[in-house]
């Protein structure tokens, strides 16, 4: 179907034979000249407006959520990990059980994990390779 094809219709009288257009085209016919120009004066009001309504979102959701926001936070800092569970239990203001010191380490690593070895640990020499300073066992140029 083009963009001008055209439907007629009959209304509901019956009187009269109305065409009326399908497709997109018409439609943008439609829309005025002046409604494609951009203007950047415009667009920063626009961009300004969305940013201050961004803004005090975010201002509402932690001045309304503080306790709640407060206790995350402290049990970030003992756990380092939390899951779903322990942040709902956290917002319905209920106490996380205390953390059992384990073997495997903190919690989500694994013994023999990316973050483990078995190797013994290594001295600062070992680690990186010795670079000589600019100075040491090249000969003067001159």
């Amino acid at each position: 179907m083009s963009a001008t094809a055209t439907r007629t219709s009959v209304s509901r009288s019956g009187d009269a034979m109305i065409e009326t257009p399908t497709g997109l085209k018409p439609v943008l016919d439609v829309i005025p000249e002046h409604c494609y120009q951009r203007s950047t004066t415009r667009g920063m009001l626009l961009f300004g407006r969305d940013v201050v309504i961004f803004g005090l979102a975010v201002w509402g959701l932690l001045s309304t959520n503080n306790e709640a926001l407060h206790a995350i936070a402290t049990a970030l800092l003992t756990r380092e990990v939390l899951d779903g569970e322990e942040i709902a239990v956290l917002v319905e203001g209920r106490e996380l059980p205390e953390l059992k010191p384990s073997d495997d380490g903190p919690r989500g690593k694994t013994p023999g994990g990316p973050d483990s070895s078995d190797e013994p640990e290594r001295t600062a020499e070992e680690q990186s390779p010795h670079v000589p300073a600019l100075d040491e066992g090249q000969p003067a140029e001159g």
